[in-house]
């Protein structure tokens, strides 16, 4: 059953060896139900990224922070803006992400 909530902050953990195993994006609720992992674009880690979700999508589990949900896209960035501080994933080596959240790049 799908909910009806338009947005939600998620995090994404990888089980391989290639890449460091979180991210944390946002996204449409319903991109998420349909399997969506996240875009890391970074030339660090865009191109293996890209290769294990194509090579190895089983490595790959997405969870929708409980509670986490937005109703609107500027709601959506400031939530998981809000997220990627708390967890500081810019400098913190667990994490693929290289930038935090601002209103250049949608997920949706």
């Amino acid at each position: 059953m799908r909910t009806y909530r338009k947005f939600a902050v998620y995090l994404t953990i990888y089980l391989g060896d290639r890449l460091p195993p979180y991210y944390l994006g946002s996204a449409a609720v319903v991109k998420l139900e349909d399997g969506y992992h996240g875009s890391a674009t970074s030339a660090r880690w865009g191109a293996i990224w890209k290769q294990e979700l194509r090579d190895n999508p089983h490595l790959f589990r997405t969870y929708i922070i409980p509670g986490q949900y937005a109703d609107t896209a500027q709601e959506k960035i400031d939530l998981e803006l809000k997220w990627q501080r708390i967890f500081d994933v810019v400098d913190d080596e667990q994490f693929v992400n290289q930038a935090y959240a601002n209103g250049g790049f949608c997920s949706t």
